[in-house]
């Protein structure tokens, strides 16, 4: 059975993360040795980059304040003419 269980994030810790490998893939073309024997085609598989831990910043200690937008009202002034 495979854990696919995920830790939450502490407010106060950042999140290690594992990069995966990076592989190269080498095609070997066919070729006659010495002896005159044929060694067929066939693929060398090369880690280029080996796995690492990669772990961010912490949450920065003065987050910004962000707040929904707020429409003003603004009062209409009428004015009653009054006729005398």
């Amino acid at each position: 059975m495979i854990d696919t269980y995920v830790a939450p994030r502490l407010p106060d810790r950042p999140i290690p993360i594992r990069t995966p490998a990076q592989v190269m893939r080498i095609w070997v073309a066919p070729w006659e040795d010495t002896n005159g024997d044929l060694i067929v085609t066939g693929y060398v598989y090369t880690e280029i980059e080996p796995r690492r831990w990669v772990i961010g910043d912490g949450t920065p200690e003065n987050e910004p304040v962000l707040r929904p937008l707020q429409s003003v009202q603004h009062e209409l002034k009428t004015e009653t003419t009054t006729t005398k």
